[in-house]
């Protein structure tokens, strides 16, 4: 079990996967799918004390969700009422108020259920999602080519998503 406080630190923790191991977030999915049993993980990854993770915040145009950022603070923040309501109201959807107050925008998509909310509103947004690799680099991608059919996505090997990204339209409306 590791458990990163930098981005630094992921990146050195995505360098000792292996096929066996696992990055949990909010881990309301992972304890769903392994109800008690032996998984065969060999490493947790916990993103928990990532606090850049969870952040909102502007930058350049867009809107920058951690994918740490819980579907509660997504719902509540002011950013993505006023510029991303479909979003405000999917994640207010999602689940109970519990799974809502520990579940992630990152761990719905890298899920990929079919039933996941959060992609239809970040491609509807036209949004990209921003991949970190074992050697501390990042690169984006559109949100639309991330997920390739129920749960599989374009993740690679030592990578884990690390942010979401929409793009601010002003005068745009949405709703879910």
């Amino acid at each position: 079990y590791i458990q990163p406080r930098t981005r630094q630190e992921l990146s050195q923790a995505l360098g000792q996967m292996t096929e066996n191991s696992r990055i949990i977030a909010g881990g309301t999915d992972l304890m769903a799918s392994d109800h008690g049993r032996d998984s065969g993980t060999d490493l947790y990854i916990s993103l928990f004390c990532l606090g850049d993770m969870a952040e909102i915040y502007r930058e350049d145009g867009w809107v920058r969700i951690g994918a740490g950022a819980v579907h509660d603070a997504i719902e509540k923040n002011p950013i993505i009422q006023e510029n991303f309501r479909a979003l405000s109201m999917a994640c207010s959807k999602v689940g109970s108020q519990q799974i809502r107050n520990k579940g992630t925008i990152g761990g719905n998509l890298v899920n990929a259920s079919p039933a996941g909310d959060m992609l239809p509103c970040v491609c509807l947004f036209l949004g990209e999602v921003e991949i970190l690799r074992a050697d501390d680099t990042t690169y984006r991608m559109p949100a639309r080519d991330f997920i390739l059919g129920a749960g599989k996505t374009a993740l690679k090997p030592k990578e884990a998503l690390y942010a979401v990204w929409l793009p601010i339209q002003e005068g745009r409306s949405s709703t879910f």
